[in-house]
């Protein structure tokens, strides 16, 4: 999750075991990430992604260009295919922008979210 490997610390890893194991947890997990290998889903049910052309509202994607988790590549197929997309890329980070660069992410945030639309 993290670039900078100095960040980890055993209170992080016994934090992540700790929400990794809670009650309930696998379960979710299974049902999220099972459900895109159930082929009998696959018959009635369209991947969101081939709607995204459809898409109007803004979207803010951020992403950590050394994410070992979903990998940079990534990004750019929502940002090809997005119409109202904004991507920002942080260097030297991983899948956690919002703790490894905090301050950058909370900025690029909020200036999102509060940025007067164009009529």
């Amino acid at each position: 999750m993290l670039f900078d490997h100095s960040r980890i610390t055993e209170e992080l890893i016994d934090e992540r075991m700790r929400n990794a194991t809670a009650d309930g947890v696998i379960d979710r997990a299974k049902a999220i990430f099972g459900s895109m290998f159930n082929l009998k889903l696959r018959e009635t049910y369209t991947p969101l992604w081939t709607r995204a052309a459809t898409f109007t509202t803004p979207t803010l994607m951020l992403w950590g260009r050394d994410d070992r988790m979903l990998p940079y590549d990534g990004a750019h197929f929502a940002n090809r295919m997005l119409p109202e997309i904004e991507l920002h890329t942080f260097a030297r980070c991983g899948h956690w922008i919002q703790v490894e660069r905090k301050t950058e992410f909370e900025r690029v945030v909020i200036e999102f979210i509060t940025r007067e639309t164009q009529p």
